[in-house]
């Protein structure tokens, strides 16, 4: 999925994102736990996972009451990982909490 040198970027269903560099998840044997990607409270879930190759890509998130929003890569900073990620959709009792993200381009039909 990455060549070692991409950058990783995680959502959560309270609809924030981050960004962040691959190069700072060390690699590690399976019997580690592994490193923290993004910090959250409560009951809140990561929903997905994309890897990011160009600062062109877009991202499209989906709340579970049907709504989507389609923005670029480069309008989310990159930060450390570890952090609580910035607001990629309002979350209200419109929309719903996001159930999935996905990197697309044009060419990609839904």
């Amino acid at each position: 999925m990455t060549n070692g040198s991409n950058e990783i970027m995680l959502a959560l269903k309270s609809g924030k994102a981050i960004r962040f560099n691959e190069s700072t998840v060390r690699p590690m044997g399976r019997n580690a736990s592994g490193v923290t990607g993004v910090r959250f409270e409560g009951n809140d879930e990561v929903i997905g996972m994309i890897a990011v190759e160009s600062e062109n890509d877009d991202v499209l998130v989906v709340s579970e009451n049907g709504y989507g929003k389609r923005s670029k890569v480069s309008e989310y900073r990159v930060t450390n990982r570890g952090g609580k990620g910035v607001k990629t959709i309002n979350v209200t009792d419109k929309t719903g909490n996001l159930v999935a993200m996905k990197s697309v381009s044009d060419d990609n039909d839904l």
